[in-house]
């Protein structure tokens, strides 16, 4: 499940300084209770962002459902708190907040995933002209897919 909140700031709003060249922030275990990551949207496209800056926060799993069925306002109340340690002066700034529930929208990747991706890759006779590609060959999400898919063509064009 997942629980992401789109934060707009008023124009003028900037994160701190030394997030001056971040496009994302993960947030280690050990250091959360709620956000698991953080994205500074204008470093992904100006473009997008010319009113004021655009955080998409992303929940941990474990937490996100623990808040699925919570009000919006509680769930962006309990997640700001946290913000603070990383934007400061954020909640004074916040113009409106959006939250996205998607109850069955992030999959598991069990642990040695990787391991058994690199496996399969390997054992394939280097002349294969067929491959499969998608997520279920790489890591269960869309960067996973292209990830896979790119693979798979650049794979093929250097085949003898």
């Amino acid at each position: 499940m997942s629980l992401n909140i789109a934060i707009a700031a008023q124009p003028g709003w900037h994160p701190p300084s030394r997030l001056r060249d971040v496009y994302g922030l993960l947030v280690p275990r050990a250091e959360r209770h709620h956000v698991a990551a953080v994205g500074i949207e204008s470093r992904k496209s100006a473009f997008h962002t010319r009113t004021g800056e655009l955080l998409d926060v992303m929940l941990a799993g474990d937490v996100a459902g623990a808040l699925l069925k919570l009000p919006d306002d509680e769930v962006v109340r309990s997640v700001l708190r946290e913000l603070e340690r990383h934007f400061p002066d954020l909640r004074d700034a916040v113009r409106f907040t959006r939250c996205f529930r998607w109850p069955e929208a992030e999959p598991c990747s069990p642990p040695g995933r990787s391991r058994a991706i690199a496996a399969y890759r390997r054992s394939l006779p280097a002349n294969s002209r067929m491959l499969l590609a998608g997520d279920y060959t790489g890591m269960p999400f869309t960067e996973g897919a292209a990830e896979a898919g790119i693979w798979a063509a650049s794979r093929l064009a250097a085949a003898p």
